[in-house]
């Protein structure tokens, strides 16, 4: 019996030194919280930081869906300027006088190579 109240006697001190370290971080990230209300000036006793990361994250996602798009903007473009450089170098600079950067300029040239056949 005596083992046991020893025992219940050190889990009930490792819970208050738990519990003392868990009062402290929520006190830290209570003064973080109002410390970011005032730096994007809104109302402390209003402010969450569940809303702050929720509009971080949609910012995030939004961002790295424009980084995609730019992406594969900027990969068409490197395509069609390989295109152009090659029909140039194949065919001549003539023939791709009216190149306007896409299908159409492709469609042209080939058209005029048909017809020059």
């Amino acid at each position: 019996m005596r083992e046991k109240g020893i025992l219940g006697e050190w889990y009930v001190q490792e819970a208050e030194r738990t519990l003392h370290k868990l009062e402290s971080s929520m006190k830290q990230v209570e003064t973080l919280r109002v410390q970011l209300a005032a730096y994007y000036c809104e109302d402390e006793s209003t402010f969450l930081l569940d809303d702050a990361f929720k509009v971080i994250r949609a910012f995030c996602d939004k961002l790295q869906k424009a980084i995609k798009v730019y992406s594969a903007i900027n990969h068409r473009e490197t395509i069609n300027l390989t295109i152009n450089s090659t029909l140039v170098r194949c065919i001549g600079p003539k023939a791709c006088n009216n190149w306007d950067r896409g299908i159409t300029g492709v469609t042209s040239v080939f058209s005029n190579l048909k017809s020059n056949k």
